[in-house]
């Protein structure tokens, strides 16, 4: 069974590394990086010198022009609208809002957040606890919107259990 693909800004990258969870993206979906997000990751202070993206990770090289943004977006969300482009590819995961209502907007595309990719796991039955991981988060300085925090602890059926403020 071939899984969909996803294209993947940093945001939820990172977050998957301080959850200690890089190999959870791709039990649901086939992982895209445009070449400048994995720098960007690679370059993080999060991440130990040793660990390295998982082969399951496909990074798609940079051509012409990828160094040019959209609309204001950062560097990283521009590539991932225009990898998802050209690939053809509907998904994106983004965690940043400007960027998400850009990419759904102006582009067409379904973007997804580390709260949904967590929501879809626990579905799958691939994490058991969303309170937990919303608060290791937190603790590492990951921020998600309360509210955002709030939907997926609702959805994942894990009403009245909402992490830390």
């Amino acid at each position: 069974m071939s899984l969909p693909p996803v294209v993947c800004d940093t945001g939820p990258v990172i977050a998957l590394t301080l959850l200690d969870r890089l190999a959870l993206l791709p039990q649901l979906y086939h992982p895209i990086l445009p070449q400048s997000v994995a720098e960007e990751w690679q370059q993080g202070r999060h991440r130990s010198p040793e660990r390295s993206l998982p082969d399951s990770y496909e990074i798609f090289p940079s051509g012409p022009g990828s160094e040019k943004t959209i609309r204001g977006l950062g560097r990283g969300e521009s590539a991932v609208i225009r990898t998802a482009v050209e690939k053809q590819i509907a998904k994106i995961l983004m965690d940043e809002k400007k960027g998400r209502a850009v990419a759904r907007k102006e582009f067409g595309l379904t973007p997804i957040g580390t709260a949904g990719l967590l929501v879809e796991a626990k579905r799958k039955g691939l994490v058991s606890d969303l309170a937990s991981l919303f608060e290791q988060l937190q603790k590492k300085s990951y921020w998600i919107a309360p509210k955002i925090v709030e939907w997926a602890l609702a959805l994942g059926g894990e009403v009245g259990r909402e992490s830390s403020p």
